[in-house]
């Protein structure tokens, strides 16, 4: 009378297998969630460092926006503007027309982006720039 025996311990080894398979299961769906949720951290992070670079950056572009996002600080006026804190040390800005036409004589025509800031550009500290957002969806920025 083995065989009833034996069928009680294959049934009992069955129920440990779907125990495990559950237990590993359940396992992966935490993995897999875990793994959503740092992918997601990465996208947002990666997301305030093209946005950091485009503060940084944006005014080296000849036309900001059209090839790329470009972000800018605003001053009180709304005005974008360049933060003198972000600038790279010895950066030149050009305070009006004619210094920027000899500027831009001396460029190559391959230089894709500005070594000195633009006339039009305000330079101005943090302390400066504007702290409330609330007309900014007005200007459709």
């Amino acid at each position: 009378m083995d065989f009833p025996a034996n069928i009680e311990t294959m049934k009992k080894k069955i129920a440990h297998k779907d125990n495990e398979i559950a237990v590993l299961r359940n396992s992966i769906g935490i993995l897999t969630n875990r793994i959503e949720r740092l992918e997601q951290e990465e996208e947002e992070k990666q997301e305030i460092v093209n946005i950091l670079n485009g503060l940084l950056n944006s005014w080296q572009q000849s036309y900001p926006g059209k090839n790329e996002d470009a972000f800018f600080f605003l001053d009180a006026s709304t005005q974008q503007v360049v933060v003198q804190e972000l600038l790279k040390e010895g950066t030149k800005r050009c305070q009006n027309q004619t210094k920027w036409s000899e500027y831009l004589s001396t460029r190559s025509s391959s230089d894709s982006k500005y070594t000195e800031v633009p006339f039009w550009y305000p330079v101005i500290f943090f302390s400066e720039v504007r702290k409330s957002p609330s007309r900014l969806l007005d200007l459709n920025i």
